[in-house]
């Protein structure tokens, strides 16, 4: 976990980075140099990914995307994840940011940043799906399932991109030590993970602009 800055609204910071993020657009509408995700620095300052190229995801994967969180209208989804000390291209071509990109895709609003405590639970504020790379999870305050299911009052989704098996499995509570544990999900998660991971890369991944604060 890199040193933040503690003394910036984390609340105030994502709403402002939400504000730059198209909510409810359509895939016809995806035009190359729009934003699709924000990022939050550790030092609180923001970037915006920007794709090179027109966005093209085939139907199929489409569909499956939106069973993967249940597509009823476009949501506020928080995303912990690496995201390095300062900008880099390269954090598109992260396997993380890659599966979450479809997502924006279909119309949701999308903010990454590294879970610290001093942030977390603010980060939560007006979200309706938090997703974690289970690579961070090392990195987060213990008892963070407790915090983001009280700041979500139980309407909130919580997912993890589970790095071994590529896979989006749903996260719910349990009586294990930690309070928490995968749901049982339906066979094939992981190859559609894998399905989208190949077509993004193929697609989407090459050079690609930042937006700046």
């Amino acid at each position: 976990m890199p040193n933040v800055n503690l003394d910036a609204d984390v609340a105030e910071l994502f709403a402002r980075v939400r504000e730059k993020l198209p909510l409810g657009r359509a895939p016809e509408e995806m035009k190359a140099g729009e934003p699709w995700l924000g990022i939050v620095c550790p030092d609180r300052s923001f970037f915006l990914v920007t794709l090179s190229v027109a966005a093209e995801l085939p139907p199929q994967l489409v569909e499956q995307n939106k069973d993967c969180i249940p597509y009823t209208k476009p949501l506020n989804i928080t995303a912990v994840g690496f995201t390095g000390l300062r900008p880099s291209p390269e954090i598109r071509r992260m396997p993380f940011v890659a599966s979450i990109l479809p997502f924006a895709y279909i119309g949701h609003s999308i903010v990454i940043f590294e879970g610290h405590e001093s942030g977390f639970e603010a980060s939560l504020k007006d979200a309706d799906v938090l997703i974690i790379d289970s690579g961070m999870l090392p990195f987060l305050q213990p008892n963070w399932f407790e915090v983001a299911r009280r700041a979500f009052r139980e309407h909130g989704r919580i997912r993890m991109f589970d790095r071994k098996t590529l896979s989006l499995p749903p996260v719910v509570p349990s009586r294990n030590s930690v309070g928490w544990a995968y749901a049982t999900e339906q066979d094939g998660e992981a190859s559609y993970v894998n399905s989208l991971l190949t077509t993004l890369a193929r697609r989407w991944l090459g050079g690609s602009p930042f937006l700046f604060n």
